[in-house]
Protein backbone atom coordinates (compact mmCIF):
# COMPACT_ATOMS: atom_id res chain seq x y z
CA UNK A 1 0.00 0.00 0.00
CA UNK A 2 2.75 2.46 1.25
CA UNK A 3 4.37 1.71 -2.66
CA UNK A 4 1.20 2.86 -4.56
CA UNK A 5 1.01 5.95 -2.25
CA UNK A 6 4.75 6.72 -3.04
CA UNK A 7 4.51 6.12 -6.64
CA UNK A 8 1.38 8.28 -6.74
CA UNK A 9 3.09 10.93 -5.15
CA UNK A 10 5.96 10.85 -7.54
CA UNK A 11 3.20 10.90 -10.53
CA UNK A 12 2.26 14.19 -9.43
CA UNK A 13 5.49 15.76 -8.26
CA UNK A 14 6.28 14.42 -12.04
CA UNK A 15 2.95 16.43 -12.98
CA UNK A 16 3.93 19.47 -11.71
CA UNK A 17 7.30 20.15 -12.25
CA UNK A 18 6.62 18.89 -16.25
CA UNK A 19 3.83 21.63 -16.52
CA UNK A 20 5.95 24.45 -14.90
CA UNK A 21 7.92 24.43 -18.63
CA UNK A 22 7.15 27.18 -20.73
CA UNK A 23 6.44 25.77 -24.76
CA UNK A 24 6.23 29.12 -26.07
CA UNK A 25 9.66 30.30 -27.50
CA UNK A 26 8.64 33.87 -25.86
CA UNK A 27 8.13 32.51 -22.61
CA UNK A 28 11.30 30.29 -22.95
CA UNK A 29 13.97 33.27 -23.36
CA UNK A 30 11.90 35.78 -20.72
CA UNK A 31 12.64 33.41 -18.07
CA UNK A 32 16.47 34.17 -18.25
CA UNK A 33 16.51 37.30 -16.16
CA UNK A 34 19.76 38.36 -17.05
CA UNK A 35 18.26 39.39 -20.11
CA UNK A 36 16.61 42.07 -18.95
CA UNK A 37 19.63 45.21 -19.04
CA UNK A 38 20.20 43.66 -22.70
CA UNK A 39 20.75 47.11 -24.64
CA UNK A 40 19.72 48.36 -27.94
CA UNK A 41 21.17 46.00 -31.29
CA UNK A 42 22.68 43.65 -28.79
CA UNK A 43 22.52 40.18 -29.86
CA UNK A 44 21.57 37.18 -28.34
CA UNK A 45 23.06 33.85 -29.49
CA UNK A 46 21.55 30.89 -28.54
CA UNK A 47 23.86 28.22 -28.70
CA UNK A 48 23.39 24.17 -28.95
CA UNK A 49 25.23 21.58 -27.09
CA UNK A 50 25.09 19.13 -30.40
CA UNK A 51 23.66 19.79 -33.87
CA UNK A 52 25.90 21.76 -36.65
CA UNK A 53 29.82 21.11 -35.88
CA UNK A 54 30.90 23.68 -37.80
CA UNK A 55 28.45 25.86 -37.16
CA UNK A 56 28.24 25.36 -33.07
CA UNK A 57 32.20 25.73 -33.36
CA UNK A 58 32.08 29.01 -34.83
CA UNK A 59 29.68 30.13 -32.36
CA UNK A 60 31.86 28.74 -29.32
CA UNK A 61 35.12 30.72 -31.04
CA UNK A 62 32.81 33.91 -31.15
CA UNK A 63 31.83 33.47 -27.68
CA UNK A 64 35.28 33.27 -26.61
CA UNK A 65 36.51 36.35 -28.69
CA UNK A 66 33.18 38.13 -26.83
CA UNK A 67 33.95 37.05 -22.88
CA UNK A 68 32.18 40.13 -21.19
CA UNK A 69 31.09 41.95 -24.22
CA UNK A 70 28.11 44.29 -23.09
CA UNK A 71 26.61 43.90 -26.62
CA UNK A 72 26.88 39.99 -27.13
CA UNK A 73 25.27 37.65 -25.17
CA UNK A 74 25.53 34.12 -25.38
CA UNK A 75 22.88 31.37 -24.17
CA UNK A 76 24.71 27.60 -24.36
CA UNK A 77 21.59 24.94 -24.34
CA UNK A 78 20.73 21.59 -24.47
CA UNK A 79 24.15 21.23 -22.69
CA UNK A 80 24.83 17.08 -22.03
CA UNK A 81 27.28 17.30 -19.31
CA UNK A 82 27.43 20.73 -17.20
CA UNK A 83 31.06 19.45 -15.80
CA UNK A 84 32.49 18.91 -19.32
CA UNK A 85 31.04 22.23 -20.37
CA UNK A 86 32.79 23.88 -16.87
CA UNK A 87 36.25 21.72 -17.91
CA UNK A 88 35.86 22.94 -21.94
CA UNK A 89 35.12 26.63 -21.31
CA UNK A 90 35.64 27.50 -17.59
CA UNK A 91 36.12 31.60 -18.77
CA UNK A 92 32.68 31.19 -20.61
CA UNK A 93 31.48 29.44 -17.80
CA UNK A 94 31.92 32.53 -15.52
CA UNK A 95 31.19 35.33 -18.07
CA UNK A 96 29.22 38.28 -17.21
CA UNK A 97 27.32 37.73 -20.58
CA UNK A 98 26.93 33.88 -20.92
CA UNK A 99 24.07 31.43 -19.20
CA UNK A 100 24.34 28.38 -19.30
CA UNK A 101 20.81 26.97 -19.76
CA UNK A 102 21.35 23.58 -18.06
CA UNK A 103 17.53 23.04 -17.04
CA UNK A 104 17.04 23.50 -20.95
CA UNK A 105 14.05 26.53 -20.56
CA UNK A 106 15.16 27.43 -23.67
CA UNK A 107 12.92 26.22 -26.38
CA UNK A 108 13.54 26.20 -30.18
CA UNK A 109 10.74 27.63 -32.43
CA UNK A 110 11.33 25.66 -35.34
CA UNK A 111 12.37 21.83 -34.17
CA UNK A 112 13.57 21.68 -37.61
CA UNK A 113 16.58 23.85 -37.18
CA UNK A 114 17.59 23.16 -33.60
CA UNK A 115 20.84 21.85 -34.29
CA UNK A 116 21.72 25.81 -35.41
CA UNK A 117 22.79 28.52 -33.18
CA UNK A 118 20.17 31.15 -33.58
CA UNK A 119 20.81 34.61 -33.20
CA UNK A 120 18.08 37.31 -32.17
CA UNK A 121 18.49 41.13 -32.01
CA UNK A 122 17.47 43.70 -29.21
CA UNK A 123 15.10 46.12 -31.09
CA UNK A 124 12.59 48.79 -29.21
CA UNK A 125 13.18 46.54 -26.03
CA UNK A 126 12.23 43.90 -27.93
CA UNK A 127 13.76 40.54 -29.29
CA UNK A 128 12.83 39.77 -32.81
CA UNK A 129 14.57 36.79 -34.67
CA UNK A 130 17.68 38.21 -36.76
CA UNK A 131 19.22 34.86 -38.03
CA UNK A 132 20.08 31.26 -38.20
CA UNK A 133 24.00 30.34 -38.08
CA UNK A 134 24.54 27.72 -40.79
CA UNK A 135 27.44 26.76 -42.73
Amino acid sequence: MMKIISIFICIHIGMIISGCKYDKFNDSLSRFKELNDVGENSKIYIIPGSGCTGCISSAEELALKNINSDSNYFIFTEIRSLKIFKNKFPQLYIAKNVIVDSLNYFKYPNDQYRIYPIVYKMVSKNLEFFQYLKP
